[in-house]
């Protein structure tokens, strides 16, 4: 048995430390910046004045340092496209509760300065982002060799969703293709500058090659593997301490938006779909109310 057991999905530490280190940048800058140029507080007392300005980034930043940890930023190889949602989410809260809580506590704030000095942090971490995802490529050790396993249209969604995302280090150097009719795959949207791909017939014995070329982070398609097959995949996978992840079957599904459901001890996950309220009205509602009480809590805490 193998014991390859390194967590090839997971950003190297010193490239994790990259990111992290361009974001605390990011927000250091556009808090020096706002401090001089947008001061947010209007204090009778000068001498006060200083540390609520450091107290107020301190803590707002650092719970955004931390809400990015949380998602996997420093961590994982998260789709760009998701790192942008959580950037925004996260300067769109801090905007909104120093909203509630200057209308609740009658804060002495520039709201029209409150926005400027958050919007600047956005926009800073954004072009942060743009720069460190630039420069993490000529790393060698960011490049994550994949093995897709799967049918014809599985290879090229997957493909085109890694190259057209470009920020995971996803690449891919084998295709290990289950399809029956043996369509050639076009892959003309790669860039040419790509290396060359292994094409291995795995539509009857693939669990030698899997055993044989553990190194390699596996993205499998189990569409059309059932019963006994599935089960000597997985335990091939597992047993040999091999990373990888699964492709679920949601062909013609809308995706975005649902939320997994998870039977712990059973090997069922359901995908949800989140009932929102369709007025803007009742949106705006439940939102407020679900930052009206993280609001009125901050204070206190």
């Amino acid at each position: 048995m193998s014991t390859h057991t390194k967590k090839l999905y997971s950003i190297p530490y010193k490239l994790g430390l990259i990111i992290f280190s361009i974001d605390f940048a990011a927000l250091l800058i556009a808090s020096l910046v706002s401090n001089l140029y947008f001061p947010l507080f209007l204090h009778d007392d000068p001498s006060n004045l200083g540390s609520q300005v450091f107290n107020y980034y301190a803590f707002f930043n650092a719970l955004i340092i931390f809400n990015f940890n949380h998602k996997g930023h420093y961590k994982n190889r998260v789709p760009w496209w998701q790192q942008m949602r959580a950037i925004l989410k996260s300067i769109g809260t801090i905007i909104l509760v120093t909203l509630i809580t200057y209308f609740i506590f009658d804060l002495k704030i520039s709201l029209s300065y409150v926005f400027i000095s958050w919007i600047l942090a956005y926009g800073l971490l954004i072009i942060g982002r743009i720069v460190v995802y630039s420069i993490l490529p000529r790393f060698d050790d960011w490049k994550l060799p994949v093995t897709l396993f799967g049918d014809n249209q599985m290879v090229i969604d997957c493909m085109y969703a890694f190259y057209n995302d470009g920020q995971t280090g996803f690449e891919v150097e084998t295709i290990l293709l289950r399809d029956k009719n043996k369509k050639p795959i076009c892959l003309n949207f790669i860039p040419d500058d790509h290396p060359p791909i292994k094409m291995v017939d795995a539509s009857k014995d693939y669990i030698e090659y899997i055993k044989s070329n553990p190194d390699s982070f596996y993205i499998i398609g189990l569409e059309g593997i059932r019963g006994e097959n599935r089960d000597k995949l997985i335990n091939t996978l597992e047993n040999n301490n091999i990373n990888y992840a699964i492709v679920p079957p949601t062909k013609r599904l809308h995706l975005y938006g649902m939320e997994p459901h998870y039977f712990f001890g059973n090997d069922i996950m359901l995908l949800h779909t989140r009932k929102r309220p369709q007025e803007p009205l009742s949106r705006f509602i439940e939102r407020a109310l679900d930052i009206l009480i993280s609001g009125s809590c901050l204070p206190i805490l």
